[in-house]
């Protein structure tokens, strides 16, 4: 019986490819093309230069951080504070403490660290950066790419890693449910009293 339906399926196989039962060479081609791995499946090693794979983008993140404190933080910046508050959703003293409680949360990620080449990477400011106006105004990586010069995926990782540790340095605090006591100073703050 097993040995019946080898011979149903090949010779079904050999009905829908159109081969002959004599020709030995379009066995041996139907035996390539139905057993074969394609390409796409073999496990590529990661990282590296490899053929046909695209070079890596110079991105300049050492100047782009320099530009970001020029824009920012300098004495004289190009932005003020609204335009940070604007861009950011919060003052430049809550992103600070948030890039301070991000980075003790999660040192491993967000610390600056050299890569293989011994150039610095992506500072943590501009790594919170772009998880802060990914989530603020659900803007695509590929939209920020352009001005903060990271790649999607950096960009995607930075959002999971900055969420992770939101959550862990903030989360007990900021992210549960109110309290009788909250609600009050709730509605003091907007003049309804209890």
């Amino acid at each position: 019986m097993e040995g019946e339906s080898a011979d149903l399926l090949r010779g079904g196989i050999h009905d829908a490819l159109g081969l002959g039962e004599d020709n030995d060479d379009d066995d041996l081609l139907a035996q390539q093309v139905l057993f074969s791995t394609p390409k796409e499946d073999v496990a590529r090693r990661r990282g590296g230069p490899q053929p046909g794979k695209r070079a890596n983008k110079d991105l300049e993140f050492q100047a782009r951080y320099k530009r970001f404190i020029q824009q920012y933080f300098a004495p004289n910046p190009v932005y003020d504070e609204l335009d940070f508050r604007r861009r950011n959703r919060m003052s430049k003293s809550l992103f600070s403490r948030v890039l301070d409680d991000v980075l003790e949360a999660d040192p491993q990620y967000f610390e600056q660290r050299p890569d293989a080449t011994k150039r610095m990477g992506i500072h943590p400011m501009l790594k919170v950066t772009s998880a802060l106006r990914v989530l603020a105004y659900a803007m695509s990586a590929d939209a920020l790419d352009e001005n903060l010069e990271m790649s999607d995926t950096v960009i995607y990782n930075n959002v999971t890693h900055f969420v992770e540790a939101v959550d862990k340095q903030f989360g007990s605090e900021y992210l549960r449910s109110q309290n009788e006591t909250d609600m009050q100073q709730l509605f003091f703050r907007v003049g309804w009293a209890i």
